[in-house]
């Protein structure tokens, strides 16, 4: 789930009990903030495990409303992590893919698109436009995909990213779960909105057999 659009948090919520929240773009690598959850009624009660934001042991409750097409308001009914006591977050369900997700829009092409300078100005984690796949970039050059929620435990596909000028290659690793061994994803045309709030493609070649459409529009939603 993504947050609002000036706090820029991601949280996943796992089906084995397992959260992690973060607004650095490394959700599945090293979150902000990670532990376990229990749902008690309209509450979700959160525990903190070993992570870089807050003290292990560390707790704090949400109180959540009603969720709408894909759609969570929470607020912190007890505090912790020092956010104050009564914060509100409005949540949007991104992957899987969901109604309100999908209408995720980027902004309006600016006329100042580039090519990306290398893969550190992709890093972070990124939409793709009215889909519920996610791309992760580290600033290592190594990527994670996945489309049903489990980017942080379980993606569908990972490997290394590499940047030449205009084109894109992703390579997939032998720890994929869907794609051979070095399956390559080419893009070509790809152009990168100032600031990286957005990249654009053409899919030429998927080595995967992903099916996704010629025209790629992603979204940026979390980096440092």
């Amino acid at each position: 789930m993504t947050g609002s659009r000036r706090a820029r948090l991601l949280m996943r919520l796992g089906a084995d009990g397992t959260f992690a929240i973060d607004a650095y773009g490394s959700l599945d690598l090293s979150s902000a903030t990670r532990g376990t959850f229990v749902i008690d009624g309209s509450d979700v009660d959160f525990e903190v495990e070993p992570s870089a934001r807050c003290p292990t042991g560390e707790t704090f409750t949400f109180q959540i409303g009603v969720s709408k097409g894909g759609r969570l308001e929470t607020v912190m009914t007890e505090p912790g992590c020092d956010v104050a006591e009564g914060t509100r977050w409005a949540w949007t369900h991104v992957s899987p893919a969901s109604e309100a997700g999908v209408e995720i829009r980027a902004a309006a092409p600016s006329g100042d698109a580039a090519p990306p300078e290398d893969v550190l100005s992709l890093q972070g984690i990124w939409l793709l436009e009215g889909t519920g796949q996610l791309l992760r970039v580290s600033f290592s050059g190594s990527y994670a995909i996945d489309d049903r929620g489990t980017l942080g435990a379980d993606p569908s596909d990972e490997g290394l990213l590499e940047v030449q000028g205009r084109k894109i290659v992703l390579v997939s690793g032998s720890g994929s779960r869907t794609c051979a061994p070095n399956a390559r994803w080419v893009w070509s045309e790809v152009e990168l909105e100032p600031f990286g709030t957005r990249m654009t493609a053409v899919s030429r070649r998927d080595g995967c057999g992903r099916g996704i459409t010629a025209d790629l529009s992603w979204i940026r939603i979390s980096a440092t």
